[in-house]
């Protein structure tokens, strides 16, 4: 597998992979002027690449848009346990409670 990015002009001083497996990876990138990034690969290059918007519906809602034929999947750490949320095109989620990651992936 191999990982690409386009980063900016700055200087990276370390990095750190948080997530890898199935094909994909995410790196958090600390650069020297001590900012940080996330970067994530999209999987094969032929693949047009996965594109979670969202909106919001409502005072404590989340709207998110989910393609056809991707995974929705949602949790509490980057580096902790996903659990797949059922549904394509408009899912609602609360956005009261502690805070969440939300990834769309293939099947």
């Amino acid at each position: 597998m191999f990982f690409t990015a386009k980063l900016d002009s700055r200087r990276v001083s370390a990095y750190d992979v948080l997530a890898a497996g199935e094909g994909r990876l995410v790196l958090r990138v600390n650069f020297e002027d001590g900012t940080r990034a996330l970067y994530a690969n999209v999987g094969p290059g032929d693949e047009a690449p996965l594109k979670l918007e969202f909106t919001r519906a409502g005072e404590s809602t989340l709207r998110l848009q989910v393609p056809a034929g991707a995974i929705l999947e949602v949790a509490e750490v980057l580096n902790g346990a996903w659990r797949r949320l059922e549904g394509t095109g408009d899912v609602d989620v609360p956005m009261t409670g502690s805070g969440r990651f939300y990834r769309l992936r293939r099947p």
